[in-house]
């Protein structure tokens, strides 16, 4: 709803945010509106995250999820580094493996995330699950600033 009367405003995500607030009505102490505020800034910097991905948040609007249950990132992660070498390495080098294979690539989810300008969904989700799959093991090195990992099949 919030974008709705976003995209009626002239400037839409271009708008700083007390300008939109201004703009939707609310004046006064900003102890009464502090929620509409906050509401406010959250949406204008999910939308200029879009915008970076080069998504147009008033015209486009969010992009479809893909389907429950037609992607196992945890399957394809596992497959991306068995196919490192020793098969360890990091979540980039395996992210760029399951991005060029033919089948898994098209399936990734490439909607912007919101919370970050510049990465795409599957990244954010994959870096978020990676903790909690045991198969998984940090070695205790790092290339650049990404922590090496080594997949383990046993531990599954």
């Amino acid at each position: 709803v919030l974008q709705k009367h976003l995209a009626c405003l002239k400037g839409g995500a271009d708008l700083k945010t007390k300008e939109a607030v201004q703009k939707l009505g609310y004046t006064g102490p900003y102890a009464r509106y502090r929620l509409v505020y906050e509401a406010v800034c959250k949406k204008l910097d999910q939308m200029r995250n879009m915008r970076a991905h080069g998504v147009d948040p008033l015209k486009d609007g969010p992009r479809p999820r893909a389907a429950r249950g037609s992607s196992d990132m945890r399957t394809w992660l596992a497959a991306a580094f068995k196919q490192l070498p020793n098969c360890t390495g990091t979540l980039e080098a395996a992210g760029r493996v399951l991005q060029r294979h033919p089948e898994i690539g098209p399936k990734l989810d490439k909607r912007p995330d919101p919370r970050c300008a510049h990465t795409p969904m599957w990244q954010s989700n994959l870096h978020r699950k990676v903790a909690s799959w045991p198969e998984f093991v940090k070695t205790g090195r790092k290339k650049d600033r990404w922590n090496v990992l080594r997949y383990d099949e046993t531990r599954r």
